[in-house]
């Protein structure tokens, strides 16, 4: 199968708390009016991801780069074949590092398909909902709109009941 991806983003400050790198796939379902990554909707556009890109990434965080990856994009779950496979071997690789994942989905449609469990049970901050340009925001760290939420998806699973990300103080 080729994956298709637009870019990475090394030592990003601004898609996760700390420091990280940003993996950006290819594709996106909602084309959310103001989007600042329209050339990542079409999911033939961007260049080839290959086993070199991956181990490039990885060697990133193994040279003590970033305590976090995010996935964004696109939309990482439009592409949920390549985000899978980025995130299981980062986690495989990292175990005690942070995943955060922005999609345009609601955690709601999210968790009511079942193709997505294998994905989020990988990821520790989801930061989800559409950017809808009327409601934008620059005063709530780590979203574009103010309908987004962080859900810390750890303490979601275990309290099986939806619970925000606290930003550090």
């Amino acid at each position: 199968m080729t994956y298709r991806y637009a870019g990475v983003v090394y030592d990003s400050i601004v898609d996760g708390d700390g420091i990280g790198a940003t993996f950006f796939v290819q594709g996106c379902s909602h084309k959310c009016p103001g989007c600042h990554n329209p050339e990542t909707w079409d999911k033939d556009g961007g260049k080839i991801f290959t086993e070199q890109d991956l181990e490039a990434l990885m060697l990133y965080f193994e040279e003590g780069g970033g305590d976090h990856l995010t996935m964004s994009g696109g939309d990482p779950l439009d592409n949920l074949e390549l985000t899978y496979l980025i995130v299981s071997e980062f986690k495989k690789r990292f175990p005690d590092k942070k995943v955060w994942l922005y999609t345009g989905y609601t955690y709601e449609q999210i968790i009511s398909k079942e193709k997505y469990r294998a994905v989020l049970d990988l990821v520790d901050f989801l930061v989800e909902g559409p950017f809808i340009m009327r409601l934008k925001t620059l005063t709530k760290p780590f979203c574009g709109s103010s309908n987004q939420r962080i859900i810390d998806m750890k303490q979601t699973i275990k309290n099986n009941d939806i619970v925000l990300w606290k930003e550090r103080n």
